[in-house]
């Protein structure tokens, strides 16, 4: 019998409880004050500048948002059954959640599906995740990612804050009921607004200035490259002040575009039976600096990003130690976060149905074994177990087992001590040799 079919003869419907907080939730009312029921409101031409402006036409803003979505979308989800006394034991391949995991809908692969869901997070500071049922059933069969720029939040009043969500698209709205969509977002201090409030504030917002400054560092890269000289005014030196007219400047200037624009004709000599004289009013490519300038704007967003700019290309510090380093702070501030938060939104959203409709304790986590950066060196580890051990917050076995080897039917100290005996000694080595 499928899972599917043990939904159907087994799940009855959990009334939902009858405790109401409306009265003395005085918090809620004071910030919802402002909410009518109907009223909505999107950050839709924010978010679309964002996307456009940040994103596709930033190299920065796709190097870093890429960069985290492609790491943290490679960590698969891995689906568990949780014993009462917290021990995992996964699924086999054909439990139809593990498979709705990997592959969410008909046109994704797991992988692509939290690609998309972490750059919608990233870019936009929301991501709007669609569970799709089945007739009859009250679990989710396929999951979608909600186009955030064009996602709106409708409230119910202060009572309902969130009452369903729109989707714009071509001008027509589809309403969707709240409980088919998980709204994940990024930390929002902003409450002048009761409905844009409910939105995630995009870290990008706090790198518009430097999103304006890097690309028009590119335009004026593109333009000094195009015109092939800085700006400025050419003029012939006639002796009696005779003034151009504008039919002979637009003959000049189409003659100089010619011959004289564009990369390919960069530093070619030109030759005139006049005299002529040139007024500049821009400066070169190199007197702006605009190396220096777009590195400094790969730095302001991975700072903002909360990792290290050595991971996306940054070479001014690019050391084996350095990286290594940048790569497991990257984890610990950016991408274990991140997932955690991700995996939250997946157990409460997708496997708790699953869990209410079954009776098994599902859930759905993840493994980062793999990521060498966070791997332990083998005598790091073995000091740390040997140091647990010494202060009884481990057992023997347990060593053993944390350690990867057999566990000994009789364990004596004796190994224990020998093994702390060769520790110390090649620490002793290592300090000794350091002198």
């Amino acid at each position: 019998m499928g899972l599917l079919d043990r939904i159907r003869s087994t799940f009855e419907k959990k009334q939902a409880s009858n405790v109401v907080y409306d009265v003395g939730n005085v918090l809620m009312r004071a910030q919802g004050d402002q909410l009518k029921i109907g009223s909505k409101d999107s950050n839709s031409q924010l978010l679309t500048k964002l996307l456009k402006h940040g994103y596709i036409e930033n190299p920065h803003g796709r190097t870093v948002n890429d960069y985290i979505a492609g790491k943290l979308s490679q960590i698969k989800p891995i689906v568990y059954i949780e014993s009462d006394g917290g021990e995992l034991e996964e699924v086999d391949e054909d439990d139809e959640l593990s498979m709705l995991m990997k592959n969410p809908n008909e046109n994704q692969t797991g992988v692509d599906f939290a690609h998309e869901a972490h750059s919608q997070y990233n870019i936009l500071g929301n991501n709007f995740l669609y569970g799709l049922e089945p007739s009859g059933f009250n679990v989710f069969t396929k999951l979608y990612n909600m186009p955030a720029q064009q996602t709106a939040i409708v409230s119910g009043g202060w009572r309902e804050p969130v009452k369903a969500y729109f989707l714009e698209i071509d001008g027509e709205q589809r309403a969707i009921e709240a409980r088919f969509v998980a709204h994940r977002k990024q930390y929002n201090p902003l409450v002048e607004d009761s409905i844009k409030d409910m939105y995630g504030l995009s870290k990008m917002v706090s790198l518009v200035k430097t999103i304006n400054r890097s690309n028009s560092a590119y335009d004026a890269g593109i333009a000094a490259f195009a015109n092939g000289t800085p700006a400025g005014i050419l003029s012939p030196e006639t002796p009696n002040g005779r003034a151009l007219t504008d039919t002979e400047v637009r003959m000049m200037e189409k003659a100089m575009k010619k011959r004289f624009g564009g990369g390919k004709n960069h530093g070619k000599i030109m030759r005139s039976s006049v005299g002529m004289k040139w007024t500049a009013m821009g400066l070169s490519p190199a007197e702006l600096d605009l190396l220096n300038s777009n590195q400094f704007d790969l730095r302001d967003f991975c700072r903002v990003y909360g990792f290290s700019s050595v991971l996306v290309s940054d070479t001014s510090q690019s050391k084996h130690d350095i990286f290594t380093q940048a790569q497991r702070e990257f984890w610990e501030n950016v991408g274990i976060p991140q997932l955690n938060d991700y995996f939250w939104c997946l157990n409460k959203f997708v496997a708790q149905p699953y869990r209410d409709a079954t009776g098994r304790n599902y859930k759905i986590w993840y493994d980062l074994k793999d990521i060498p950066a966070l791997q332990e060196s083998l005598n790091d580890k073995q000091a740390r177990l040997l140091n647990e051990l010494e202060n009884n917050l481990i057992t023997f076995g347990e060593y053993h087992k944390k350690m990867g080897q057999e566990v000994p039917d009789a364990p004596h100290m004796e190994l224990y001590k020998l093994q702390l005996e060769a520790l110390n000694t090649a620490e002793d080595a290592e300090d000794n040799e350091v002198l």
